[in-house]
């Protein structure tokens, strides 16, 4: 892996569906198709939704376009102080107009953090030269000018009397029940809205070293949020948004307690959409799931509409429920 330090000229955003087979940017037809200039019309499983980040990069003696795909994208975003999760979390169930009228926003954000916090400053990237001064950034690296100490990431201890100032404020209109797993709180704030009962949860181990305050959102009892399940530890992801024990924990949770607010409405478009589905081949819908599974699903499952079929598959595995909705673009599908 190369290390690439350099300061950064330009930023820019975007996003585009790909061939799957050949690798190159299809357009768009319909609302379930696009067209590879090589492979022709491709339905949705034949075409993958890539995002991108670009940097110019002034690297002294040349200028390199550092390319940040997918996989490097969150750790870009979380320097300039954006939750790439939570981006996609808003757009998660969304359709056509009102997709783009909401990926516009979410860009402007970006666009705008990425000038104030990222052009002008020298960073490091760690990655691959591809071509011509092209640059595929795996992460993006620490940099520290000489004599500057960087500040020492501390464990601060929460209490409980923090945490319950926080929710009531922010939560306020929502029920609020305790249980105790061992010595660790889940608090579980529900309420209900047209008809469907939201549910935000969070773990919170309060004076734990090493453990972070994690926190869901659940409609019907079906986990919607996170849309996407993020990496805890090596190897292993959890349907959880996170914040650590540091001195700015309170801050970090308020701030993820407001994303799940702002998620009230899209949770409810997607619950009546799915609710308004008819199941039809409940062997191609489960398809990709582990047979252990589909066949679990199966003998629980008596019948009815698409978001029936993610509640029954959410009791069995949340990934199958989410799965489910996935099936009919109620969710975003994921991409590498």
């Amino acid at each position: 892996m190369v290390r690439l330090v350099g300061k950064v000229k330009a930023f820019s955003f975007s996003t585009g569906r790909f061939c799957k087979n050949c690798g190159r940017k299809a357009v768009f037809v319909s609302s379930d198709s696009y067209r590879c200039p090589k492979c022709g019309i491709l339905d949705w499983t034949k075409y993958k939704r890539l995002w991108f980040a670009i940097l110019s990069l002034d690297v002294i003696d040349i200028d390199v376009r550092v390319f940040f795909l997918n996989k490097a994208l969150p750790g870009l975003m979380a320097r300039i102080g954006i939750s790439w999760q939570m981006c996609k979390d808003r757009l998660a169930g969304l359709r056509e107009e009102s997709w783009r009228q909401k990926y516009k926003e979410i860009k402007n954000e970006i666009v705008s953090k990425a000038n104030v916090h990222l052009v002008g400053q020298v960073i490091a990237v760690h990655g691959k030269m591809v071509q011509d001064n092209r640059f595929l950034a795996r992460r993006i690296g620490e940099t520290a000018l000489p004599n500057v100490q960087l500040e020492r990431v501390r464990f601060v201890e929460g209490t409980l009397d923090e945490l319950n100032a926080i929710t009531q404020r922010l939560l306020g209109d929502y029920r609020r029940g305790v249980e105790l797993w061992e010595n660790t709180p889940v608090i579980l704030f529900r309420k209900s809205m047209g008809g469907v009962d939201i549910e935000i949860g969070i773990r919170a181990p309060l004076a734990e070293y090493a453990k972070s305050y994690r926190v869901w959102m659940r409609v019907n009892d079906v986990p919607t949020y996170p849309a996407e399940p993020v990496r805890v530890a090596k190897g292993k992801y959890a349907w959880v948004l996170r914040t650590y024990h540091t001195k700015r924990w309170k801050v970090q949770l308020e701030r993820i307690l407001e994303h799940c607010i702002g998620l009230e409405t899209q949770a409810l478009v997607i619950f009546n959409a799915a609710k308004k589905l008819n199941v039809g081949q409940i062997e191609q819908i489960l398809e990709g799931l582990s047979s252990e599974c589909i066949e679990e699903i199966q003998e629980n499952w008596h019948g009815g509409t698409v978001w029936e079929l993610a509640k029954t598959a959410s009791k069995i595995d949340r990934a199958a429920g989410i799965h489910v909705l996935r099936k009919f673009g109620l969710l975003n599908t994921p991409t590498s």
